[in-house]
């Protein structure tokens, strides 16, 4: 169970980690940051998907990449960067993402690996959480 709103969580026996991020909604997306943080056509699919102004829809990625790398660091022992995972979903009736490794970063997680994450709005931020399931 994980509540954003409390800002607190409670791990749940089938996870093994989970990665947590806050970020405050940026005021301007500028293109070369977003060419940093998204991979090519990642940031133009989402908008297709769903209705988020520019700024929300990218911290919500940037937030998502951020719990991501965090619940994933310790496995894989290494730096790695915004590009190795893109955000393919986002509901924003369950207010939840499912992001996809685009290159192996261990024996485990591979190309095509796919996480599911969470998220909440919480006054002029957004909240993420990437679980790790126990079978990764």
């Amino acid at each position: 169970v994980f509540d954003v709103g409390s800002y607190y969580g409670t791990f749940v026996k089938s996870l093994i980690d989970i990665g947590i991020d806050a970020e405050v909604i940026v005021e301007r997306s500028k293109p070369a940051l977003q060419a940093h943080v998204c991979c090519e056509g990642e940031f133009q699919s989402l908008q297709k998907q769903i209705t988020l102004s520019d700024e929300q829809l990218f911290t919500l990625i940037f937030s998502a990449k951020e719990s991501f790398f965090k619940a994933f660091f310790t496995d894989v022992g290494r730096f790695f960067g915004f590009h190795a995972a893109r955000l393919i979903t986002v509901d924003t009736v369950q207010q939840s993402f499912q992001i996809q490794i685009e290159k192996a970063l261990s024996p485990a997680l591979t190309n095509g690996f796919t996480a599911t994450g969470y998220y909440e709005s919480v006054s002029n931020k957004y909240l993420t959480a990437v679980l790790i399931p126990q079978h990764c």
